[in-house]
């Protein structure tokens, strides 16, 4: 079969689903039932006893047949074989129309209004006939599906007959007794958009009229409107909603309801019952044995209806008659007037009360009954109200103004709706206001036909009316119009009156308080994006709803009417999350879903890849009522800000490349140049961006991903340069990070979130970074910051971008040097110094050569080249280097420079492991005191050299003083940096040290596993810091007598560093002295052995004369004194060793 014939195959197969799902058939294979044929259209009797004292009348549904719908497969039509038997004295009758769907003839073009009009007037005539008149018998109504809505259009038709206009169809209001509805949609069924869709595929075959079906849709305006009038009349009928029990089968082997029970029992309705039918939507009418549950509870609530209907429907016609007495048709007449005098009452008192006209509203309305109180709360003040709902596009202003609307419409004589985003249809919105009063007043005339020219003149139209009482709207009129509407309003008799301007954007185009009434009556309401509109009234701001009512509206725009199942709740919250519970996004969202039969986790998998496909084409009309997609409602705003704002909308594009939440000011208006200032005031009045503190602002989620997606993949790596560079700009970068405010510490915590952000795109746009210079420092700044953070990983990653960049393209030497100068101290920080030395010796020369021997570059370097040098045993080349440092930075800064405390502190260090205590108290005295002259005692450079003293300190014996240093300086660091830091988890460490070294194992414990416990979350596994920290445990255990624990814990660090950290000498060597104590209790020869191999390491390393040294050397000489009975102890230690 050719791929051509297989589609119409699939086609014709998804028209038989449809014409199944919806029709009054039995199986499939039945014969179509489409009343193809007129003979099958109108009345027909079923049974007509001669004593007949009731009708019953049975009205079949979409795509139903009178006689079919309602036989059983085994050929019983239920209304023919078991009604007369049940109810001898009723005349039982079934109405026939054309309600196709589809078909292979031509088709009426009827709406269900039209087939309700052509049913009461043939009911009316059938029992009008001259010889049979019934017109006064009592009725009950059977209706399924789609005649339900047809049998209520009839009856609201009915209610507004009078004896000037078509008196005789009266009859079926009055008459009519009881209503069984079975399944009929009042507020849609589930199906119906999907029947559309199969529908409007056949009609490339098939003829097909879709409007009968468009009625079905989800709150259909003309739905909408029947459900609430029928509220009105539907306490004068006994009714019944039966809905199904059953799902029916569906397109594709699968099963729903057609019509749930929300939408077959109308709430708020009096004197009705609900009646479950355990059948599906087609079979619920189709009664193929006598004895069937459901048929006998149809029939006892039709008995009732029976005994009841003749006292009532005879009430009805008494009442009707009483009004329509000699005395009452004199009384009338004494009250018509003449046309003059009835102009003349108009003209004193104007008809007020015009038939609301709203728009669709969407199904997606859930909640916000906080707002809708308070827009209530703010119109009800007295005297004429204006409120102005004011927020992001797709926050679901327009939908809280209908919601308002219709749900206090009683409070309301007239509610009229203007279309405020252009000009022209604000004046088109006044012109369909103007048509109202027009044809209200024209209801009213006494006798036909209505002198419009005069009624135009009245109300201030005159020569804008034609003959036929059509408005004239042409350009030259729009403001006699618009002042013709305004007087009406503000007649003193007239109100109360709503009026809702929608999607008013541009009031720098047209002013709108113009067009404001001034009647104390009336009542206005605004929607508008423009956050400086709330000027007009009072303001509330309209924001994304809250997480479960975005739930909600997930659930109904994917047809989910039953929920999700519990597996997809996470998967639609993350869903919810990506779209900032924008009730417009949402609804697109859950149509794509439902109408391209995904699921969830696609839906999310596909959201960043193809957010753009996803957002940017609005859903088909049957599916979503918004006017807008997406993406194109938010450039609407956008558009009008690049066209009066330019710097504005290019900083909104910046900011799309930083975080959403929480921007700094200070770097949107950087972004503006010259007019940073004033931008923001743009941004906030097109609610593009929101306010969250005095310095931040937030941007929705999905505007701050619609910016970013609206650009080229080259216009994306720009702006993300650019957005990089202008975030780097506001943090303040130092060379240490121990010279920085609180508040420069306190704008990097605010920036760095979006620092990240626009690095990552940086990386996903920029690369090759070679053909951007510009960026190069901007990252290496990053890789600082990064350093001053512990993060010395990460930094090392950005580091090399940067480097193979600057090595792949014509690059600058003393730039490459700087970048090698941070790599290396990258690298050094974990412990790889063999590889920092080299990038050091290699970046030295170039920024010797370009800025000097006494630049603060070239000295910093000579500091971090000593620190290696120390790292790796060789003290006195690292005292040299620090040296050289130290004068060099004496001369530019002096003694209370920042980095000369630094680095007096690290040359104290060296003088600490020399041995030379003394010297390093002195130099560590000597940064301490000129950090608290230059900042003052509680300053984090303050801080780092009080522990840096402490530590010496410790060493010399001064313990009390050492402590309590450390003890401030954790209280500090635990409050500014927070209890994880790698500055928080030394101090930690130091005191475990303190603490040990005054044989206070169990504090020292204490705060070694406290500290072990955090390195272990800031570094990776096996990093020195977290080996150091194992060691000192090992030591602890060692020293209250958990031996094995001890061996276990240090075997383990000494494996690690002498395996993994072969460039960390000092470490080793260290960890290798606590194991051979170890020993000494349980394996003495290995002990000597071990003690050997640290006293050539310290001595090689600290020197022959250090106290460590000579510590070992002693201990060593000790192990053997006790031991000289064993000959071989010392011959053998080697070879076990």
């Amino acid at each position: 079969m050719s791929h051509e014939s297989t589609k119409v195959v699939s086609m014709v197969r998804l028209l038989d689903s449809a014409r199944y799902w919806w029709n009054g058939s039995g199986s499939e294979n039945e014969d179509s039932h489409d009343n193809d044929s007129p003979d099958d259209w109108g009345f027909k009797v079923i049974a007509n006893p001669d004593d007949a004292t009731i009708d019953i009348v049975a009205i079949h549904g979409l795509n139903g047949h009178r006689d079919k719908s309602w036989t059983a497969p085994n050929g019983v039509n239920w209304l023919k074989d078991f009604l007369p038997g049940s109810f001898p004295k009723a005349r039982i009758l079934t109405y026939g129309y054309d309600a196709r769907t589809h078909a292979s003839t031509a088709l009426s073009s009827s709406t269900l209004n039209t087939i309700g009009q052509h049913f009461l007037s043939e009911f009316c005539l059938f029992r009008a006939d001259i010889d049979n008149c019934t017109t006064r018998r009592p009725v009950i109504f059977l209706a399924h599906s789609l005649g339900g809505l047809v049998l209520k259009s009839a009856l609201l038709q009915s209610e507004n007959r009078n004896r000037l206009h078509l008196y005789f169809q009266k009859d079926m209001k009055l008459s009519t007794y009881g209503i069984v509805f079975f399944g009929t949609p009042h507020s849609g069924g589930e199906g119906v958009t999907l029947a559309q869709i199969g529908l409007q595929i056949m009609s490339v075959y098939q003829t097909v009229n879709d409007k009968v079906i468009q009625h079905l849709e989800p709150q259909s305006e003309w739905l909408r409107d029947q459900v609430e009038n029928f509220k009105k009349i539907s306490p004068d009928f006994h009714i019944i909603f039966c809905y199904e029990d059953v799902k029916t089968p569906v397109i594709g082997g699968k099963t729903m309801m057609i019509v749930p029970f929300w939408s077959a029992v109308v709430s708020g309705v009096v004197n009705v019952e609900s009646l479950a039918i355990r059948k599906n939507h087609h079979t619920m009418v189709k009664f193929g044995d006598a004895n069937d549950n459901d048929l006998k509870n149809i029939k006892v609530h039709l008995r009732i209806m029976e005994q009841q209907a003749s006292a009532k429907i005879r009430e009805n016609w008494d009442k009707e008659n009483r009004g329509s007495s000699p005395a009452s048709r004199s009384s009338s007449q004494t009250r018509k007037h003449s046309l003059e005098q009835w102009l003349d009452d108009l003209r004193k008192t104007p008809i007020v009360d015009i038939p609301r006209s709203l728009p669709l509203a969407t199904n997606m309305f859930v909640g916000r009954v906080e707002i809708l109180s308070r827009i209530r709360k703010a119109l009800n003040n007295t005297g004429r109200q204006v409120v102005v709902l004011h927020g992001t596009a797709g926050s679901g202003k327009t939908e809280l103004a209908l919601k308002y609307a219709e749900h206090y419409s009683k409070d309301f004589k007239s509610i009229f709706w203007v279309t405020a985003s252009t000009a022209t249809l604000l004046q088109q919105s006044f012109g369909a206001i103007a048509q109202a009063i027009v044809r209200a007043y024209a209801a009213t005339i006494p006798a036909p036909p209505p002198p419009y020219g005069k009624i135009a003149e009245m109300i201030g139209l005159k020569g804008i009316v034609d003959g036929d009482g059509i408005l004239q709207e042409q350009s030259g009129n729009a403001d006699i119009i618009c002042r013709a509407v305004r007087k009406w309003l503000d007649h003193p008799s007239n109100g109360p009156w709503l009026l809702i301007f929608d999607n008013y954007d541009q009031p720098e185009a047209f002013p709108i308080r113009e067009s404001f009434p001034s009647n104390s009556r009336g009542k206005i309401l605004v929607t508008t994006r423009r956050r400086d509109l709330a000027s007009l009234g009072r303001g509330i701001e309209v924001e994304s709803c809250n997480a479960d009512d975005a739930l909600q509206i997930f659930q109904n725009s994917c047809q989910r009417h039953s929920g999700f199942a519990d597996s997809e709740i996470d998967l639609a919250r993350q869903i919810l999350g990506k779209l900032g519970n924008s009730p417009l996004a949402i609804d697109h969202a859950g149509s794509y879903i439902f109408t391209e039969q995904v699921s969830l986790q696609f839906y999310l998998d596909a959201f960043e890849r193809q957010v753009r496909k996803l957002f940017e084409k609005k859903p088909p009309g049957y599916v979503s009522e918004y006017q807008h997609s997406v993406f194109s409602s938010f450039n609407l705003s956008f558009e009008a800000i690049e066209e009066s704002a330019p710097e504005a909308a290019r900083s909104l594009l910046f900011c799309s490349f930083y975080d959403a939440s929480d921007i700094p000011l200070e770097v949107l208006r950087k972004s503006g140049g010259s007019n940073g200032e004033n931008l923001t005031t743009t941004l906030f009045s097109h609610s593009l961006i929101k306010r969250t503190s005095d310095d931040a602002i937030d941007i929705h989620p999905l505007i701050h991903m619609w910016c970013r997606e609206k650009l080229t993949k080259s216009e994306k790596g720009n702006y993300a340069a650019q957005a990089f560079q202008n975030i780097m700009t506001i943090i303040p970068i130092s060379s240490n990070g121990w010279s920085r405010s609180k508040e420069d510490w306190a704008m990097e915590r605010k920036a760095m979130p979006h620092v990240e952000r626009a690095k990552a795109f940086v990386m996903e746009f920029c690369v090759p970074l070679g053909g951007r210079p510009e960026l190069h420092r901007s990252l290496r700044d990053l890789g600082m910051i990064y350093q001053t953070h512990g993060k010395y990983k990460q930094a090392e990653e950005l580091y090399t971008s940067v480097l193979e960049a600057q090595e792949m393209s014509t690059h600058d030497k003393f730039e490459t040097a700087l970048t090698k100068d941070g790599l290396a101290r990258a690298k050094s920080m974990q412990d790889r110094n063999e590889e920092a030395a080299e990038l050091f010796q290699q970046a030295r020369p170039d920024i010797l050569n370009r800025l000097g021997a006494q630049s603060l570059e070239y000295l910093l370097l000579l500091s971090g080249l000593g620190t290696v040098r120390q790292d790796q045993g060789h003290l006195e080349e690292a005292a040299e280097l620090y040296k050289s440092a130290l004068e060099g930075l004496r001369q530019i800064q002096g003694v209370t420079g920042v980095e000369f405390a630094g680095v007096a502190a690290f040359l104290s260090q060296v003088y600490k492991l020399q041995g030379r205590l003394g010297e390093a108290e002195d130099l560590s005295r000597q940064s301490v005191q000129g950090m608290l002259s230059r900042y003052g005692p509680t300053h984090p450079a303050t801080m780092k050299w009080k522990q840096n003293l402490a530590i010496v300190l410790e060493e010399a014996g001064k313990l009390a003083e050492a402590r309590s240093l450390l003890q401030e300086v954790l209280e500090f660091r635990r409050d500014t940096l927070g209890e994880t830091h790698p500055s928080t988890l030394r101090t930690w460490y130091n005191l475990a040290c303190t603490y040990f070294v005054e044989e206070d194992f169990e504090e020292a414990e204490a705060y070694c596993i406290t500290c072990l416990a955090g390195r272990k979350k800031a570094y990776d596994k096996d990093h020195p810091m977290i080996l150091r920290s194992m060691e000192q445990l090992g030591s602890i255990m060692f020293k209250t007598g958990r031996l094995e624990e001890a061996k276990k814990e240090l075997e383990y660090v000494r494996d690690k560093f002498l395996n993994v950290h072969k460039a960390t000498p000092l470490p080793f060597y260290s960890s290798m002295e606590w194991l051979a104590q170890v020993y000494e209790h349980t394996q003495p020869r290995r002990a000597a052995s071990l003690f050997e191999e640290v006293c050539d390491g310290f001595g090689s390393i600290l020197g022959p004369d250090h106290p460590k040294t000579q510590a070992a050397k002693s201990a060593l000489a000790s192990l053997r004194a006790r031991q000289p009975e064993d000959e071989g102890f010392v011959e053998d230690a080697n070879i076990e060793q």
